[in-house]
């Protein structure tokens, strides 16, 4: 009901005040005062000081934080639920792993880090389905689909600045691998789409605790929402995006 304006810059600063729904009546006030000004800037900076960030951002040099808020929310109730552009790294076996980065142009550390990479997603996501479930909703790709947008190994997590491509009989083998990890986990769900709604992002929603958005592709980006409307704006989101309008989005 009550609305309050304040801007400052440098050289003048802007108070007000109305009622919603009744601006040109409310009362506004500008000074350039140098007396005034000062007064004006601490009352903005205490405001920011009071401030909460509507969502965290992860980058590269962020890593060891988001992996530790990750780490620490796997023992933290409620359903997890993902909309994922590739298939999750955690369901990929060991062995195969190994196989599939030899026969790319990686380094000895580089493959290290991602065989670790991955064994580390899987004790996390084996501990969280120990008592919670995991839905994950996957695409399914026709040949020719994958031969127009080749699919990626997922490994946003771990901020690689590669990306490597599966060829389609290394997706399909991968896909089969998921499909054996679900039959194993009974908490886990794995739900395979047509509707192949984002090419570049995953979407990671823990019910209730926050949602994640982050960019496959390199650079590689994090956006981890915890505000509920903005929660609840991407829970609405993801139901329109079962449209054929919103299929044709480029993301």
């Amino acid at each position: 009901v009550f609305l309050h304006l304040l801007k400052v810059s440098g050289a003048a600063a802007l108070s007000g005040e109305a009622i919603a729904g009744y601006h040109s009546e409310g009362k506004y006030y500008l000074t350039k005062s140098k007396v005034e000004i000062p007064y004006y800037k601490k009352r903005a900076q205490e405001l920011l000081d009071s401030a909460h960030p509507l969502m965290d951002i992860y980058k590269e040099e962020n890593a060891g934080v988001l992996n530790a808020f990750l780490l620490g929310d796997a023992h933290t109730q409620g359903k997890r639920r993902s909309i994922l552009s590739s298939l999750p790294i955690y369901t990929m076996d060991k062995d195969y792993l190994e196989q599939f980065l030899a026969k790319h142009t990686l380094s000895k550390l580089e493959r290290e880090s991602i065989l670790s990479y991955a064994d580390s997603k899987r004790r996390l996501m084996e501990e969280i389905l120990k008592t919670e479930t995991v839905e994950d909703e996957i695409p399914h790709i026709a040949p020719d689909e994958f031969e127009r947008y080749p699919m990626l190994l997922s490994l946003s997590g771990m901020f690689l600045e590669k990306e490597i491509f599966y060829t389609y009989e290394e997706y399909m083998e991968h896909l089969k691998q998921t499909k054996m990890f679900a039959e194993t986990h009974p908490n886990y769900i794995l739900n395979e789409t047509s509707a192949h709604t984002f090419r570049n992002l995953q979407i990671y929603i823990h019910e209730g605790k926050w949602a994640m958005v982050s960019k496959n592709k390199v650079p590689v980006i994090h956006f981890v929402i915890h505000h509920p409307k903005l929660r609840e704006a991407i829970r609405a989101c993801l139901k329109s995006f079962r449209t054929s309008f919103c299929r044709a989005c480029p993301l």
